[in-house]
């Protein structure tokens, strides 16, 4: 998938949704993931917020910039992807077995 600039967190996301739409659509009703980010296993476990997939996304973003950056008027586009994400309800698939 060409995903454009997005965040790791981002990809990492997208990647387990679509890992664990595959496995839904193979009737699996239990199934064991693993990954290196803790925001996105956290996210869908439930034991983080969403909104904080989007702070975290703006904020790798600002580390990686030398001048000042303040996006009042919309978010960067990089960030868009997580913000998408984030309105859809779609950054996870609930039930699964972690």
């Amino acid at each position: 998938m060409n995903l454009g600039s997005v965040t790791i967190n981002v990809v990492e996301a997208l990647a387990l949704r679509e890992a664990l739409v595959w496995a839904r659509m193979r009737n699996l009703n239990y199934v064991v993931v693993e990954g290196d980010s803790k925001l996105v296993i956290d996210v869908v476990r439930g034991a983080c917020d969403k909104a904080n997939f989007v702070a975290d996304a703006i904020s790798s973003i600002g580390l990686k910039r030398n001048e000042l950056c303040i996006w009042d008027a919309c978010l960067p586009m990089e960030a868009n992807m997580a913000f998408l994400l984030d309105c859809n309800g779609t950054s996870c698939v609930k039930g699964s077995y972690l």
